[in-house]
């Protein structure tokens, strides 16, 4: 079914650019247009991102699918209310990033959109910055992409089967 929306060209597969010989998927990430044309995986075209936070947005999103230690509330976030099941890919090294969207299953994360985190701190007439961006997420998810599953739970093992690290784990 995912795939099918790739062919489509509604979702678009995200692989690293030059990944090491030894390198291994273990996760996906596909992304929306939006997201696709703010973090293209190769180096030589531009996004809206800087220099800086194209390469640390990249390095992230390559640890991810390589199946790198994802601490929740330090690279991955639910982002409030989690009955939303809008999650932040949270990009640490600065200039800091958030890559928000839904897992449409485990393992797999739908990019929705990118946004430098100074951007999100901002408040706009009584309203988080972070809350617009959810809803922005929420939006595709229920406009667009309706017809897709997604994980309807806002545990971090629930959408990642391995590599994952909860305030509750050890």
């Amino acid at each position: 079914m995912f795939q099918q929306e790739v062919a489509a060209q509604r979702l678009h597969l995200w692989r690293p650019h030059a990944p090491e010989p030894d390198f291994v998927a273990r996760r996906t990430v596909l992304m929306t247009q939006e997201a696709w044309q703010q973090c293209p995986p190769d180096a030589e075209r531009t996004a809206e991102l800087g220099t800086d936070m194209l390469m640390n947005t990249r390095a992230a999103l390559e640890r991810f699918v390589g199946g790198g230690l994802l601490e929740e509330n330090v690279h991955l976030k639910c982002l409030l209310p989690k009955d939303d099941r809008i999650w932040a890919l949270r990009v640490i090294e600065y200039p800091q990033v958030r890559v928000l969207g839904w897992f449409g299953q485990r393992d797999i994360f739908i990019a929705s959109h990118i946004a430098p985190r100074a951007e999100l701190d901002k408040l706009e007439r009584g309203r988080d910055a972070y809350d617009r961006a959810r809803d922005k997420a929420i939006r595709q998810r229920d406009r667009n992409f309706a017809h897709l599953p997604y994980v309807n739970a806002s545990d971090i093992h629930a959408q990642i089967s391995h590599g994952a690290r909860d305030d509750l784990d050890d």
